[in-house]
């Protein structure tokens, strides 16, 4: 039993290592130096799906256990609901938005007016995305598996933003600190502070309605299909 939740941490502990490790500056640098950028990319990818696929297989493997900290309610099953919605809809508008922070992106630092859409209201959409699917999970699982992978997973795409932004400003300076004055890590912060304003016409009706769609359907059919779990609380 010890050695099945063991065996995650491994697994976990890799995948979050392989993402932290070459962000920082010397590290990528290095092996970029030694073999290009794109065949750092490739391997990267390589590797970094091959982390995955370990998390995975190690948490359906992992024993089920008892709840540690608390058993999910039903207002933490609806608070998990809204933050699931508002992750996909985040993941479709990261999917089809331009993103200065997107690796080959950084062009668009250049761009007149670089925050526009999405980018208004977090510079990095996906990793909320992760973030928020994360942190809902966590409402309701915290067996010591759940823990693990979520937790786990919560803490590399947040702080994986406070990464990439480190990265950016070290590469691009002066287009970075033109970009950050009208944009935030957290969302929203920098329409709230009046830095930013929110337009959803440039964000795509069409976006939200496809994230909500998509939310929709897996929380009504593809979970329980998937994981043989309902969603929905009720």
């Amino acid at each position: 039993m010890e050695q099945g939740i063991g065996f995650l941490a491994l697994a976990v502990a890799f995948f979050v290592g392989i993402h932290a490790v070459p962000a920082i500056g010397s590290v990528r640098a290095a092996a970029v130096g030694a073999m290009g950028e794109n065949a750092f990319r490739g391997v990267f990818s390589l590797v970094s799906a091959a982390g995955m696929v370990w998390v995975v297989w190690a948490y359906i493997q992992a024993p089920v256990l008892d709840n540690v900290l608390w058993t999910g309610r039903h207002g933490a099953k609806h608070t998990a609901l809204w933050m699931m919605a508002i992750s996909f809809i985040l993941f479709v508008c990261s999917l089809t938005s331009p993103n200065p922070t997107i690796a080959g992106a950084e062009k668009l630092l250049k761009k007149d007016e670089p925050a526009k859409g999405i980018i208004r209201v977090t510079r990095h959409p996906l990793m909320w995305s992760f973030g928020l699917w994360g942190i809902a999970h966590l409402v309701n699982r915290t067996d010591p598996a759940s823990l693990l992978l979520f937790g786990g997973m919560a803490f590399l795409a947040l702080a994986g933003t406070v990464m990439l932004d480190n990265k950016k400003k070290r590469l691009f300076p002066e287009e970075w600190e033109r970009f950050s004055a009208v944009t935030s890590n957290i969302p929203f912060a920098a329409i709230v502070s009046r830095r930013n304003r929110l337009v959803v016409s440039e964000i795509g009706w069409w976006r939200i309605v496809l994230g909500l769609a998509i939310f929709v359907a897996v929380a009504l059919y593809g979970h329980e299909w998937a994981f043989g779990s309902r969603t929905i609380p009720y």
